[in-house]
Order: structure tokens, then C-alpha cells, then sequence
């Protein structure tokens, strides 16, 4: 017989035995079976698996029930569950057992054992050690990402926080982050193996799957290799009873309190002690379930939150009120938070973990919704089409967690004990154990990353919402977002982050008026390189909330705005990144122009007497300057006055001349200047910080609305500068620092000063020279003070500022008896 022969003869030998099997287990077709698909189920099982994946919300509705399950020999039952009333949920927990699938190991313990396992533990009221449960590593991963990156991950750092939380609820121990970030690889490998794959469909196809089972045993050997060592040391532990010394990891639970702790006690019935290999089965299910299922549901709901800032904002109010802007929210904290809660329920009823409950298998043949269910046919519940009724919900596409505090979910109960109208965790006797446990996860964590830091959206990337099945419904691209902090936080919390800030400015020379966080920064630094909005936006939190905090009440910012073609920067997108940051501040009022007073109306005395000590919230005038680098042509300096013009509504008053004073020439800049001038918009040059009489001359002669520092000036350059009266911004410390003038007592101050010629103290960065305003003022006191309230009429600013403040400061002078 020839070999093709022989091969044909075999597969339709074994078609012939699968044809049988099925139709003895269908009864030949007497019995009322649930609809299935057309066609041959060989075929059409196949066919659905490859083209509709598990989560095609379109398949029972097409197709009803599915009878021909994952293999002729053990058919299936998919139950869309809102065409079955609720009693057929509870008839079925009577005839179902919920299968012990493997999913950690290669056999898995029998389904009594896992049962056990997970009523003895973890328990949900476990108090972490306060290194682990506070999140403030959490907190500043997410910081040092950002900062890296310029934006943060939200899917991989969720996991790997809520797997290391997990990791101390089952060993009790602390462990480093890079132990933990290699169980977690590990891990997660396991439970992507035992996601579906298509011999688990038709089984017939596994002898051709033979090398996954031997990258499964490298797998389950790299899985023992991570956890016993943690299992070994936890049995140590707890046979010293309690003794630190006999363990090689950081104890930080007591015995008893670990979930692996009850499982050493465990002895089911006619078996001994649990060996290694089930102990590790078990505690990775407990952490791979837990790990994945919560990070799914803060990505999801940070989803919302991004997409929807009024609604992450009312969030966020919620939790300042409960814990303050400084707290940190607690497990009685988010018990406290109703909004909070209600979107956690959304979360779960818009987007559940998963679309399936577990398997389960009837134990006999039984009836359900008028069908004949076969016995030991495996019963799938698809329990998103609870949540997808339009006749439970109203508008249930709509992501509304107000639903749930006034609308159709006030009385729902996710536990489906009342009526089951979404089951994120099952319901019934098969209810996830660790629903409680995960909740709170699930809410601490949303709770902690609302509140320190504002998430939003990367401009020309907004988040897609397309789902993609990893052993859960995740997003098919995981979500990224630019963060912002809420307010400052103390040095020592985010150390790391402020050494490279302070590296990064520190690390250019600075000869700059004012502050100007990036226009000092070359377009080569790394860090601007990757991503330059969320440094430049999180610097200009931080600028106006140090200012702020020296009772500020008008700043101007300096910024150069750049381009970068390779990382598909332009100055325009520069320029939002910077505005986005101003607005995100808000421990101050900030106000960026166009405002809606009237000279009729200017502050009162005691509105102004608030806000000077602190009754009231504070505000602060900005404005913007853009500045033009001494290396750009004329052609990119006219494109920034342009960009000047066209954001005028939002804070930009004038236009700046900065950079190298040894490079470029004043003649490169000057039509770009008078255009700018011609448009009404304010123009300062940095002007004499090198010796160069006639460039310093051309530029008094265009007569600019104020020069910076003037620190190398000859005789005609100060004759000229006090006949044309313009104003001089001065920086005493960066001059003094820089050695360009060699003492307080021999600056160009004291001259200006006495001849009553018009000046405007100003300062430079701390990160660079170590000073702030009020250091400005301590140089020379009083004098300082009064140069400033007589000199208003110099800031770039309306008429209806500079008039607040001019009460502002006769209001202190009063008080100050100056």
C-alpha cells in the first residue's frame, strides 16, 4: 500500500470514530440541543476559534448555543447569559462542577484541593508592612518613568505593583524590585501559556504541538525556580515560629498572616501535605489572577479618567476632601469615596476581566433554558452580554459611573446575591474568592494616582480603546499618558527625580533674566530628546508654585521654543506643553491673560489683604516671553513672533533676545524685532553681557521695551541708556556668580538706583545659581521693595493688572510701615 494511501486510509478512520463519538454524545439528534453553528463542527470549531477569537461579542447572538465545545469528546454549552433567566444560573451551580483546568502546572491539583486553597486564603483584611502597603514606590516608579520617558505605562507598572503587593500577602516577605520584576516576567509567561490555544479546541492537533509542551516544562522550571526559594524560606519562618534569623528574605508578616501559611496546614482528604510543585501552582494562580485582573481594571478606568478630565477632576476633589492634598488615602479612605466607588463598578460593568466565568462541566445531563444540556458537556456563561442589555441598562455603552449613585445601578450588587446584572466575579457558590481583596486593590491604587498626579492624554496620541484577550480583556495598545503632579512633593520623596532636574539645568551654563526652565537647555540634552512635554510641563508646575509660595503675584516666563523633526517636535507643540503645565498647576490661581475685569472693579482692600497672608487662595499673573536664540536664521525667529501672535490669548506678551552673546549677529534678529514691535508685542534684549560696544549701541538705538543685565557697558553705552530712559532688568546673584560683576557693592545697581533710573529686579534659576526672588530682595532690602511698587508701569502687562497691583503692594507698604 502506497504511504499517500495509507495516510488517507488513517485520517478517514479517525474522522469516522470523531463523527461517532459526537453523535453518541449528541444522541443521534433526538434530544432538544441548543442551536449551534452550520456546517461540520470540525470545521466550523475551527473556522470560529481562528477568525472570531474568545471575546466576539457577536457570536451567540449569531449562533446561540455552542454545543460542539473545545473537542468532539467533551461538547460545550456557551449560555449568552441574558437569554437565560436568573434561575438558570442557580440550577446550573446544582448540576455543574467548575473545572480544574490547568493553568499553572502541568497537572494541577484536583479541583477539591483549589477549592480549599482559596477558602483559606488570602485574607482580604491583611495589613501589609507599611513599606510595602503605602505606595509611595508606586508613586515615584511612575515619576521616574515619566521623567525618563515622558510619559509612563500604566498596564506594566499596575502589575508590577500589584504583583509585588501579592507576592507579600503569600510569602509575607519584602523582596527587592528586580526579584520581583523577574517573577512577574515569569509569571506572566505562565499565564499566557494557559491561555486558549487551538489544540484545546481540537485536541486532535496536539501531537503536533509537541514543542509547546517542552517549552512549557523550561517554563514551569524557571516558575520553581523563582518561588521556592520564597516558599522555602516562609516554611522556615514559620517552623522557628517567627524567627527572622532562619530566613534569607525580609519578613514582614507574622505567622498565620501569609495565605501561603494555611496552605502548609492544608491536608485534603485522603491526601498528605502539599508538596512543592502544588504549593507553587497554587500561590502563582492566587498572584497571576489577582496581579492581572486589577491592573486590567485601573487601565480601563484610567482610560475614562484620561479621555474625560471633568470626571477625573470631580474624582480627584473627592479624594482631597477626604484625605487632604498631602494624605494618603487608606482602606478606610476610599470605604469614604462614593464617587470613587461608583467608578470602580462602571469599570467592572464596561469593561469586566473577562468575558467568560470559569469553566464549568455538568455532572449529569440536566435541562437549561429548555435545552438538553449532554453530561459532562462544559457550560461557558458569556456574562458581558448582561452588562450589554439595553433592557438592564440605560445607554450601556456609555461609560457613566454616575449611574451608580443615582441612576439604574444604585442597587446593584456586583456579588449577584439580588438580581445579577453584571458579574465581574462570578456569582453564586463559584464567586472569586478574592472579590473583596481585589476591590481594594483596584481602588487604593486609582485613589493614590489621582491624587498625586493629573493624567493626561499624549497630544497626537489619544488612547485607543480597541480590546485585545491576554489571559484578560486588556487594551489591545496599552495605555500611555503624560503625568502631572499635583502639587510638590517633599525632597525626600522624590529625590531621585529633583538630583536629575537639578543635573539637568545645573549642567548648562545659565546667563538668562527671570526663569526660563528649558530655553537654557541645547536641543542634544537625552532627556529633551525623548520627551520633551512632560519635563517642560512639570518644570512649569514647579516654577510657579515656587514663586507662588514667596507670595508672587506677576511673573513673566522666558521659553525658547523649539523644533525637532525627529522626534516630530515643533515649537507650536513645545509652546502647548508649556501652557498644558500652567494650567495643570493648582495650588494657585494662575492667570494667563485676557481677563474678564474692569478698571471699575479692581480688588478691594480686603480681598487684597487675603491674599497677602494666606486667608484666601492665592493667584498669580503669568505671562509668557518667547525668546529667540542667538543661533536661529531670520526665517525661524520671524516663525516664533508668528507663534507669539497666534497665542497671544494665551499668556504670550512679548518676545525675548537671548542665548550666546558671542554668537549670531543683531542684524539676524532685527526684522523679526520690528515686525514683532509693529504687532504690539512687547520686545526685551539680553543686551551688554559681553563687551561689544556696537552691537550694544544698535540695540539701544532700537530702543527695546527693556534690556537685560547691561553688565558691560562703557561710558556712551550708559550715557545712552539713561538719555533714552529704558528700563534694565537686573540679576544681582547670577552676576555676582558668574564673576560678571565682582561684588554686590560695585554693581551697576547702586549707580541706577541713585540716578532713579527706571529698573526691574529680577531673578534666575535656583537650580543654577541657588536664589530665589526673596533672595533678591535681601541683597538690598527696603530699596528693593520700593524700586518694585514704583516701577509697575514697566511689567508687560494691561492696565487692570498692573492697577491690582499697585494696591497689592500699597497695601503691604502699609503693613511694612515703609
Amino acid at each position: 500500500m502506497e504511504l499517500v494511501d495509507f495516510v488517507a486510509l488513517w485520517i478517514a478512520a479517525l474522522f469516522l470514530c470523531l463523527w461517532w463519538r459526537y453523535w453518541s454524545v449528541t444522541g443521534g439528534g433526538r434530544k432538544n440541543l441548543p442551536p449551534g453553528p452550520p456546517g461540520w463542527p470540525l470545521v466550523v470549531r475551527a473556522h470560529l476559534h481562528h477568525a472570531d477569537g474568545p471575546t466576539n461579542p457577536n457570536r451567540g447572538d449569531q449562533f446561540g448555543a455552542d454545543p460542539r465545545g473545545p473537542g468532539p469528546e467533551r461538547p460545550a454549552l456557551l449560555v449568552p447569559a441574558r437569554r437565560f433567566p436568573d434561575p438558570s444560573r442557580v440550577q446550573c451551580g446544582k448540576v455543574c462542577h467548575q473545572l480544574g483546568r490547568v493553568r499553572a502546572t502541568l497537572a494541577g491539583p484536583a479541583p477539591e484541593l483549589r477549592d480549599g486553597a482559596d477558602q483559606s486564603g488570602p485574607d482580604p483584611a491583611v495589613r501589609m508592612d507599611s513599606e510595602v502597603g503605602h505606595g509611595e514606590p508606586h508613586l515615584t516608579r511612575l515619576l521616574n518613568e515619566a521623567t525618563e520617558m515622558g510619559h509612563v505605562e500604566v498596564m506594566r507598572n499596575c502589575r508590577l505593583t500589584i504583583c509585588s503587593v501579592l507576592i507579600c500577602l503569600c510569602f509575607g516577605a519584602k523582596i527587592s524590585e528586580d526579584r520581583i520584576k523577574i517573577i512577574e516576567s515569569v509569571l506572566k509567561e505562565v499565564m499566557l501559556m494557559t491561555t486558549p490555544k487551538l489544540p484545546d479546541f481540537l485536541p486532535v492537533l496536539l501531537p503536533l504541538f509537541g514543542w509547546k509542551m517542552k517549552e512549557a516544562k523550561e517554563l514551569r522550571r524557571r516558575q520553581m525556580e523563582c518561588l521556592v526559594p520564597l516558599l522555602r524560606d516562609r516554611r522556615a519562618f514559620v517552623k522557628s515560629g517567627g524567627d527572622p534569623k532562619t530566613s534569607s528574605s525580609e519578613m514582614v508578616s507574622p505567622v498565620g498572616a501569609a495565605y501561603i501559611d494555611s496552605l502548609f496546614e492544608l491536608k485534603p482528604p485522603g491526601r498528605g501535605e502539599l508538596g512543592e510543585e502544588e504549593l507553587v501552582t497554587l500561590c502563582s494562580e492566587t498572584i497571576n489572577a489577582g496581579t492581572d485582573t486589577s491592573a486590567t481594571t485601573v487601565e480601563w478606568a484610567l482610560l475614562h479618567l484620561v479621555t474625560n478630565q471633568d470626571m477625573q477632576e470631580k474624582l480627584y476633589e473627592e479624594i482631597v476632601a477626604c484625605v487632604g492634598k498631602n494624605g494618603t488615602a487608606t482602606e478606610e479612605d476610599v470605604e469614604k469615596m462614593p464617587f470613587l466607588g461608583a467608578v470602580v463598578k462602571e469599570t467592572f460593568r464596561r469593561h469586566p476581566p473577562s468575558k467568560f466565568v470559569l469553566s464549568h462541566a455538568a455532572t449529569k445531563e440536566t435541562e437549561l433554558g429548555g435545552y438538553t444540556v449532554p453530561a459532562d458537556a462544559n457550560v461557558e456563561f458569556y456574562t458581558a452580554w448582561v452588562t450589554e442589555d439595553p433592557s438592564m441598562w440605560k445607554d450601556p455603552g456609555e461609560f457613566r459611573p454616575e449611574r451608580f449613585l443615582t441612576g439604574d445601578g444604585v442597587h446593584v450588587d456586583v456579588t449577584g446575591t439580588r438580581e445579577v446584572k453584571m458579574a465581574p466575579f462570578g456569582v453564586g457558590r463559584r464567586i472569586c474568592p478574592a472579590m473583596t481583596l481585589g476591590t481594594l486593590h483596584v481602588n487604593l491604587l486609582l485613589a493614590r494616582m489621582v491624587h498625586a498626579f493629573k493624567w493626561v492624554p499624549i497630544p497626537g496620541a489619544p488612547p485607543d480603546p480597541t480590546e485585545a484577550f491576554a489571559f484578560t480583556v486588556v487594551m489591545k495598545n496599552p495605555l500611555k499618558a503624560i503625568i502631572l503632579p499635583r502639587q510638590r512633593r517633599r525632597v525626600e520623596d522624590y529625590s531621585l527625580m529633583e538630583k536629575q532636574r537639578e543635573t539637568w539645568i545645573g549642567g548648562f551654563p545659565c546667563q538668562r533674566l527671570n526663569y526660563m526652565p528649558t530655553s537654557m537647555v541645547p536641543s542634544e540634552t537625552p532627556l529633551y530628546l525623548v520627551e520633551f512635554r512632560y519635563a517642560e510641563s512639570l518644570l512649569e508646575i514647579w516654577v510657579v508654585e515656587d514663586f507662588a509660595a514667596e507670595n508672587v503675584v506677576y511673573l513673566e516666563l522666558r521659553t525658547t521654543p523649539k523644533r525637532n523633526d525627529s522626534i516630530g517636535m515643533s515649537k507650536r507643540s513645545y509652546m502647548e506643553a508649556v501652557v498644558e503645565g500652567l494650567r495643570a498647576v493648582n495650588t494657585v490661581e494662575v492667570d494667563l491673560g485676557s481677563p474678564d475685569l474692569s478698571m471699575e472693579s479692581p480688588l478691594n482692600s480686603s480681598s487684597i489683604s487675603s491674599l497677602c497672608d494666606g486667608t484666601a487662595r492665592k493667584k498669580i499673573c503669568v505671562r509668557l516671553l518667547l525668546s529667540l536664540d542667538r543661533r536661529e536664521t531670520t526665517a525661524s525667529a520671524m516663525e516664533t513672533v508668528k507663534l507669539a501672535l497666534e497665542m497671544r490669548h494665551l499668556g504670550v506678551a512679548g518676545i525675548d533676545l537671548s542665548g550666546n552673546p558671542i554668537v549670531g549677529e543683531w542684524a539676524t534678529f532685527l526684522p523679526a524685532l520690528q515686525f514683532a514691535r509693529e504687532q504690539g508685542l512687547f520686545i526685551t534684549l539680553h543686551c551688554g553681557e559681553v563687551p561689544n560696544p556696537k552691537e550694544i549701541q544698535a540695540m539701544l538705538d532700537f530702543l527695546p521695551g527693556r534690556i537685560g543685565h547691561a553688565c558691560c557697558f562703557g561710558e556712551e553705552e550708559w550715557r545712552k541708556l539713561k538719555s533714552y530712559k529704558i528700563p534694565v532688568e537686573i540679576c544681582l546673584t547670577s552676576n555676582i556668580r558668574t564673576e560678571t560683576i565682582s561684588s554686590i557693592d560695585l554693581h551697576h545697581f547702586v549707580d541706577l538706583y541713585n540716578a532713579q533710573h527706571p529698573m526691574v529686579l529680577c531673578t534666575d534659576d535656583v537650580g543654577v545659581f541657588s536664589t530665589s526672588l526673596s533672595g533678591e530682595y535681601v541683597l538690598e532690602g527696603a530699596k528693593c521693595f520700593i524700586l518694585h511698587g514704583t516701577r509697575l508701569n514697566l511689567y508687560f502687562s494691561d492696565d487692570v493688572v498692573k492697577q491690582e497691583l499697585r494696591q497689592i503692594f500699597d497695601s503691604a507698604a502699609r503693613e511694612l510701615d515703609l
